[in-house]
């Protein structure tokens, strides 16, 4: 008995799992015919050239009992071709898999439009899944675009009951118009000439464009531009260019409402080889319009140049040298061959000492150390493989060079000032060396007068008037806000006698300076009265400061008095006792000093 139980719980569970199976089986069939079918072009996007052939496949998916199908395909016949014979209905026996198909024509095709069917004979179950209903290959006869459109179509299952389906378009371009440099690539020597063309592929309808061309102006020069023949082919043309250096600017356009189709050259520009090296040719702003003045997709390409020839080039590191201190690094890494490899660099200081020469990697950086001040050529050769050589220079100078590069005071010209006033003087100095520098300025006065563009040795008798030391001068090498520095010296006359005052600021030769002639700096006027740069005297109240107190002054006094300092009226040079308003009590200077005249002594 347990043996019979045992075996009819195993037919049990048997039967249990083949009706799971079958469930599953049935939910998967019903899952089916729930998806919507879906009839597309593949690919969905093609893109080929004139007069180059391409298929397309019809295909449709999650389609479940077909039995009959039947459907348009449109496209654009000014720009593709095909034929019956270049249509075929079922290419893979996906549909007709499961029973025969009828042998009546299946295929129709008319200016722009391909009708296709099929269907299965005395089935009672028609096809299901996913298959191709058939394959179309086009020529393409023209540039431009066309829709692949599927449209009017019809499916039924075996019963003539629809099926609900959607459609999936495709389409058709040819490539882009391509405005590109022609050569792209172009390798000539120094001093040789040669020509590339700016030339476009692919247009549809070109009747204007635009362009810009650049380049390096240290490697080639543009020595003349002229219009290719792509335009001027279909008609009358305007072509205008502006060359400059490193640029060429171009364009051109027809003079009527005519266009240009297909490929060809739009300009040739011929160029000259300066000097070794590579540059890109790069063709920028590229702008082609139609008739219509609306703008054609298009992409541009750029060319390159090069010589055979290689480049030296270094740099050094750092600008501020010392001799004896300095270890100087040079690298000659920018230095390279455009067709080769570089195997032997050589450089040579400048200050007499052995070139160090050799193969890379050791030879391509090197260090130095100078010696002497002065100024050194440093020369890099670089050879290739071909044993092609060319060579570098830089100047490096090593110098200590300070200057006085003014002296000035906080007015124009000269002032007259009474017995006691301070009056500040500004020195300003500048750093023409390689290095930073700290020293030393005097400032000193004298009462000489001196005659026009004076020397050195016309500042006689001079009174030293002050010491500045200067700290962390740059050097001209590194430029910035600390070459220059000013330094102001402030000037109690108290006790100085009456007289003119000029000055001239020194600074002391530095250890290693050559160059002196710009050490002093001598301030004076060239006033009709007087060549000084300050008058110490008690003479007040000549407001124009023409040397003597009359009419004109007190005409000047009269228009300001009873203003006060921030008035528009107020004069500075008529408030004597400086109280910042002009009143009774410098109309009393004025008074006393009136019609008193400044005397040289």
């Amino acid at each position: 008995m347990l043996k019979i139980a045992r075996a009819l719980a195993m037919m049990l569970l048997i039967f249990v799992l083949i009706d799971a199976l079958v469930l599953v089986e049935v939910n998967f069939a019903s899952d089916q015919q729930l998806m919507l079918a879906v009839i597309s072009v593949s690919p969905e996007e093609s893109v080929y050239d004139i007069d180059q052939y391409f298929t397309i496949n019809i295909s449709i998916a999650n389609v479940w009992n077909l039995s009959i199908w039947k459907f348009d395909l449109s496209y654009d016949d000014r720009i593709l071709y095909t034929n019956q014979t270049m249509i075929v209905v079922d290419p893979d026996k996906w549909f007709s898999q499961n029973g025969s198909i009828c042998d009546f024509p299946r295929v129709k095709v008319t200016h722009g439009n391909i009708t296709l069917s099929d269907l299965l004979l005395d089935e009672e179950a028609g096809t299901t899944g996913n298959g191709t209903l058939a394959k179309v290959t086009f020529l393409v006869q023209a540039t431009g675009n066309s829709t692949l459109h599927l449209l009017d179509t019809i499916i039924y299952d075996p019963y003539w009951a629809l099926i609900n389906h959607t459609l999936k378009d495709g389409s058709f371009h040819t490539p882009p118009a391509i405005m590109y440099v022609d050569p792209e690539t172009n390798f000539h020597d120094p001093n040789a000439h040669f020509t590339i063309n700016i030339s476009i592929a692919n247009v549809t309808c070109l009747n204007l464009w635009e362009a810009t061309l650049t380049f390096d102006s240290e490697i080639l020069k543009c020595i003349f531009v002229k219009e290719g023949p792509f335009l001027s082919d279909v008609g009358s043309t305007v072509f205008e260019v502006k060359i400059t250096p490193g640029e060429i600017i171009m364009g051109c356009s027809l003079t009527g409402p005519v266009c240009a189709n297909g490929s060809g050259t739009l300009t040739i520009i011929e160029f000259e080889v300066l000097r070794s090296g590579k540059c890109d040719l790069d063709l920028k702003n590229t702008k082609p319009y139609d008739t219509d003045l609306k703008p054609i997709l298009h992409i541009a390409e750029d060319g390159s140049f090069y010589t055979s020839i290689p480049v030296a080039s270094f740099d050094y590191d750092p600008k501020e040298i010392d001799i004896y201190k300095t270890l100087v690094n040079f690298t000659g890494s920018t230095s390279y061959d455009p067709n080769g490899i570089i195997t032997t660099y050589s450089w040579d200081f400048g200050d007499g000492s052995p070139n160090e020469t050799g193969p890379p990697p050791k030879y391509v950086n090197v260090t130095h150390r100078y010696m002497e001040y002065g100024t050194y050529m440093v020369k890099l050769t670089v050879t290739d493989n071909e044993t092609k050589s060319d060579f570098k220079e830089q100047r490096i100078k090593i110098e200590k060079n300070v200057a006085i590069d003014s002296v000035e005071l906080p007015y124009p010209h000269f002032k007259e000032v009474p017995s006691g006033s301070v009056v500040n003087i500004t020195v300003t100095v500048v750093n023409l060396g390689t290095m930073t520098v700290n020293f030393s300025v005097i400032l000193d006065y004298n009462g000489t007068s001196l005659p026009d563009n004076p020397k050195k040795d016309d500042f006689v008798n001079p009174i030293q008037l002050g010491e500045q030391e200067v700290y962390d001068l740059w050097g001209s090498e590194r430029a910035g806000a600390n070459t220059t520095r000013e330094l102001t010296f402030m000037w109690d006359t108290t006790g100085v006698s009456d007289g003119n005052y000029t000055f001239m600021a020194i600074i002391p030769p530095l250890a290693g300076e050559s160059d002196l002639d710009d050490n002093w700096y001598i301030a004076y006027t060239n006033a009709t009265v007087w060549d000084a740069l300050v008058i110490i005297s008690g003479l007040e109240g000549d407001i124009n400061e023409d040397g003597k107190v009359d009419w004109k002054d007190l005409l000047i006094f009269a228009m300001a008095y009873g203003c006060h300092e921030g008035e528009p009226c107020y004069v500075a040079e008529a408030d004597f006792n400086s109280d910042e308003k002009i009143d009774w009590k410098d109309l009393l200077v004025l008074a006393r000093n009136y019609g008193k005249q400044w005397e040289q002594p």
